[in-house]
């Protein structure tokens, strides 16, 4: 297998793995890859929060400052 082949792989290995992270509050809750919710009303997570406003707004970047401080290798330190 190439180099670049492995490096490859490897890259979508870390992004499934990132998918999966995430930040949180009381209340919401924002995966690496976008994806934020109110978890208080939407335990189950089946509504997606796209168009937010407001202090949701804020708390979605106030999320997603923590995540963009993790560097990538942390999604995969052992706890």
């Amino acid at each position: 297998m190439k180099q670049s082949e492995i490096r490859k792989k490897q890259d979508k290995l870390i992004e499934q793995k990132m998918a999966g992270a995430f930040a949180r509050t009381a209340r919401y809750k924002l995966y690496a890859d976008g994806r934020f919710y109110d978890i208080q009303r939407d335990v189950e997570e089946r509504q997606e929060l796209i168009n937010v406003e407001g202090k949701q707004l804020e708390i979605r970047k106030e999320l997603q400052r923590v995540h963009d401080r993790m560097p990538k290798w942390a999604y995969f330190a052992q706890p």
